[in-house]
C-alpha cells in the first residue's frame, strides 16, 4: 500500500511526502529445461518526496529500502522545467535518473526528455530512454500531443535501442495515450498544465 501526505506551499506549489509498504516476490533460483522456478516473498519498504509548482518538479524516491539477499534497491530522482520562448511556444523539459544500489551493480542512468507546446494545443516532442524501455535497454522516442478541452491525446514511436538482442524491437513500438482530466470543482481542469 501507498501513503502520501501533500503540504501546499507559497506560489502554487506542492509538496508530497510519501510512504510504501508491501510484499516483492524475488526470482531464487531457475531449473535449466526443468520449466520450473523457486521464489521468495521479501517485505518491502519505499519513501519518496516529490515538489511541482506551474513551471517545475523535483523528485527523490528510493525503493526496497530494506533489500537483501543482492536484490536491487534503487534510487531515482527525477527533474523538469517548463521554459518560456515566447508567448505561444513553451518548451517542458524533463530528466529521470536511476542509481542501483551496489549490490546489484552500482550502474546509473538517465533519461532525457523535451517537449514543445505550441499554444498549449500541440505539443511535438523527443525522449532519450536509457533506462529500461519496453522492448530494449536504450531508445529514442518521438511524440505528438493535442489538448482538446479536457482531453489529451498522444501518440509515440519507440525507435529500436542500440543495445537491443529483441528482433521484435528492431520493427519499433506504438504507444498511444489518452487522458481525461475530471473537474472536482475546484476549477483546475480548466486550466493546461504541464505537470
Amino acid at each position: 500500500g501507498d501513503f502520501a501526505y501533500r503540504f501546499t506551499l507559497p506560489n502554487d506549489g506542492k509538496l508530497a511526502i510519501g510512504v510504501q509498504l508491501g510484499v516483492t516476490q524475488v526470482p531464487v533460483s531457475f531449473v535449466i529445461g526443468g520449466g520450473s522456478g523457486n521464489t521468495a516473498f521479501n517485505s518491502s519498504f519505499g519513501t519518496g518526496i516529490y515538489y511541482n509548482n506551474d513551471d517545475a518538479y523535483f523528485g527523490a524516491s528510493l525503493l526496497n529500502i530494506n533489500a537483501a539477499d543482492g536484490y536491487n534497491s534503487p534510487l531515482f530522482i527525477s527533474g523538469g522545467y517548463v521554459f518560456t520562448i515566447d508567448d505561444d511556444f513553451k518548451l517542458k523539459t524533463g530528466a529521470v535518473l536511476r542509481k542501483q544500489s551496489s549490490n546489484a551493480g552500482g550502474k546509473t542512468s538517465i533519461d532525457l526528455n523535451a517537449t514543445g507546446w505550441i499554444n498549449n494545443k500541440f505539443g511535438i516532442g523527443v525522449w532519450y530512454q536509457n533506462t529500461g524501455s519496453e522492448l530494449s535497454n536504450q531508445a529514442i522516442l518521438g511524440s505528438f500531443q493535442i489538448q482538446l478541452k479536457k482531453f489529451q491525446f498522444g501518440y509515440a514511436y519507440d525507435f529500436s535501442g542500440s543495445g537491443s538482442t529483441n528482433s521484435i524491437s528492431n520493427e519499433g513500438f506504438h504507444q498511444i495515450m489518452l487522458k481525461y482530466e475530471i473537474d472536482s470543482g475546484n476549477g483546475k481542469s480548466s486550466v493546461f498544465r504541464y505537470f
